[in-house]
This record gives C-alpha cells, structure tokens and sequence, in this order.
C-alpha cells in the first residue's frame, strides 16, 4: 500500500513530535535528579555550619533555588571598601572552584553558584555569582 505525500508528512511530523518529547522528557529527568542531588549535598552541609573557612569569614548556611546554590557567608568583622571586597573575594572564589575538579559538574549539569557575604551584624556586603565556564 502506497502512502500518499500527506500521510507521509504527517507520519514525519509525528515522528519528529514523539522524539522531541522524548527528549524534553529525558531533560526534565536529568534536571529533577540533579535538584534531588543538590538537596541532599545541601542538607549534608548545612549539617555542619556555622562553620569556620578563614580567619576572617564563616560559612552561615547553603540555600538552594532549583539549580542554583548560594553559599551565605559571614565575616568577622566591616568591610571598608565594599566594591574592592567584592572584585577581590569573586577572583580569589572563582580561581579556587577552577582549579577543584569538581567545577565540571556544575557546568555540565547547568548548576549555578552564587555567594552572598554579610558582616558581623548581619548587614548585605556583596552578593555575586560565580561563571565557571569561564574556568
């Protein structure tokens, strides 16, 4: 039985569709997972804090939005210069998440990372995120 030139569209187009979905489905999938991994790394740490880094700052807590995890820091003391903290701790950030190996996965599993920094009282220093594809 010959199938005529719309049959044959139409199956195409089907084709195409049921594929499509399958995808956005196995996406979808891939991105649940990630966000469940996420939440138990989250939860494993925030176990743990407050916890000393440095001398200078403590991390507070890891919050989690979807894919995206935002490290809440607290220093020990006031920033004079909030613009020069920022560059400086985003730089120094960034070279140590390049150099652990772990940075590959955040970037093939689109995870963002995002730190916010306040002083001892609490008061908003500098909130940045961190581009690791720049690594």
């Amino acid at each position: 039985m010959q199938l005529s030139k719309k049959d044959k569209f139409a199956r195409k187009a089907l084709m195409t569709l049921a594929l499509y979905s399958s995808l956005i489905s196995a996406s979808t999938e891939e991105t649940d997972a990630t966000e469940s991994e996420l939440k138990l790394v989250v939860e494993e740490i925030n176990k743990h804090t407050p916890k000393r880094i440095d001398d200078n700052s403590k991390l507070m807590l890891v919050e989690q939005e979807a894919a995206k995890l935002i490290y809440i820091m607290q220093l020990n003391g006031k920033v004079e210069d909030r613009g020069l903290f920022k560059e400086k701790t985003q730089q120094v950030i960034t070279s140590n998440l390049c150099k652990d190996e772990s940075h590959t996965y955040f970037i093939e599993n689109n995870i963002e990372i995002e730190y916010k920094y306040l002083d001892f009282e609490g008061v908003p220093v500098a909130r940045f995120s961190v581009d690791l594809t720049t690594c």
